[in-house]
């Protein structure tokens, strides 16, 4: 029942998922110190959730600037499902929560279910989930909770903070706190009060920490409000704050395909409003459960699965071109020293900068382009191999880009 993945500064992999353990599902976790190659949680169960409690789902992990890792899933307590919590500060060796139950939900008796979290750019924590309405029950809200000191206290354990007004049906949200701070969300909901059901995808933002929400005063609909029904929608970010929404929705009779909405004004405005916007291929084949990220490079990256002949699903990709502008400035330090037959570049490390693009030529007073490039890293090192002894003297750049 769900799986999350994530990586530190050092490029340790750690990945949870629900799992049965004795009877019962508990949060379990592997994590790789080599790239992938070896996996922690291949010789034994490695459970990070209150051993013998009810049973855990839908974890979802993130990790800090300090590398602190935090986990967030819903369980039931008092056989009503609430929120709950665990953190590592020591690289998955032990969790906060092996020992004691931590929840970050307000224990009311409303069911509360399918969590998503985010890190600010303060390390300030932000979990969103779905829950029963405490007025309307069993209609539905999207509740949150706040952490400003690294998972020690929240606010959502004193009382409930919708984002929303009520729905008849919501699900699954999915937030990111933009570069200034600011919360965003969307989720996939229905007003419609009895079957058939229609849904779209909804949004809210927040510029004052919670305190305000723009959905609580009136619902802003990203996806194009036409006949067809959107789900499984997903959510993601790149450097500069622009934000993707992407779906599964009807495009051709009962067929789906992969939708996307896009805001570059911080949530106000959305491309998909107007009229349908689709990244998957119109074949005729059904397309269901995207998921978005941008990269390092702000290149847009979404995965989802795909119908093939007899009933079979595949994995399918699509990549799109990067709409975060990011200003770069060459390095000041450039050192170039050689291994062997590899050049290595060195400079200082600049603590603001996303990446370092490198660049190359043959011409000592280039200037450089996207034809130059050779590459990037997030280091303040970067190796070019087997380049020495090529027949032509070689010139490098290399550019911070913040």
């Amino acid at each position: 029942n769900g799986i999350s993945i994530a990586v530190d500064s050092d490029d340790n992999i750690y990945v949870v998922w629900s799992e049965e353990n004795s009877g019962v599902d508990e949060i379990h976790y592997t994590i790789s110190t080599d790239g992938g190659l070896t996996w922690s949680g291949q010789t034994s169960d490695l459970i990070l959730s209150y051993i013998g409690g009810a049973n855990a789902f839908n974890p979802e992990i993130a990790i800090d600037d300090n590398d602190v890792i935090h986990v967030v899933w819903n369980q039931d307590w008092q056989a009503i499902s609430e929120i709950y919590y665990s953190r590592s500060t020591d690289g998955g060796a032990t969790w906060s929560s092996q020992t004691a139950e931590t929840i970050v939900s307000y224990p009311d008796m409303q069911d509360a279910s399918y969590p998503d979290m985010a890190i600010g750019p303060d390390n300030e924590i932000l979990v969103v989930w779905k829950e029963d309405d405490d007025i309307m029950a069993p209609r539905d809200v999207i509740n949150f909770s706040l952490s400003t000191d690294g998972g020690i206290t929240w606010s959502g354990t004193t009382a409930d903070y919708p984002i929303t007004q009520s729905f008849s049906i919501a699900s699954n949200p999915h937030n990111v706190v933009d570069p200034d701070g600011n919360f965003h969300v969307t989720w996939w909901a229905t007003r419609s009060t009895s079957s058939p059901y229609h849904y779209e995808v909804f949004y809210s933002r927040s510029t004052d920490g919670g305190l305000t929400w723009s959905a609580n005063l009136a619902d802003q609909i990203v996806s194009w409000a036409d006949d067809a029904n959107v789900h499984n929608q997903n959510f993601g970010m790149d450097h500069c704050g622009n934000l993707f929404a992407v779906w599964n929705e009807h495009y051709t009779g009962t067929v789906s395909e992969i939708h996307i909405s896009i805001s570059t004004d911080g949530g106000f405005s959305w491309s998909g409003t107007s009229g349908d916007e689709i990244i998957s291929f119109p074949d005729g084949r059904p397309a269901y459960r995207p998921y978005i990220a941008a990269g390092i490079d702000d290149t847009l990256h979404v995965t989802w699965n795909e119908g093939v002949i007899n009933n079979y699903y595949q994995i399918h990709y699509s990549r799109g071109d990067a709409i975060c502008e990011q200003v770069p400035e060459p390095v000041d330090d450039l050192v170039i020293t050689m291994d062997g037959n590899n050049a290595v570049l060195q400079w200082s490390d600049i603590p603001d900068a996303v990446r370092f693009n490198i660049y190359r030529s043959d011409d000592p007073g280039f200037v450089p382009t996207s034809a130059d490039s050779i590459g990037y890293t997030t280091s303040d090192t970067y190796t070019d191999s087997g380049i020495i002894g090529t027949c032509n003297m070689k010139y490098y750049n290399v550019k911070a880009i913040y």
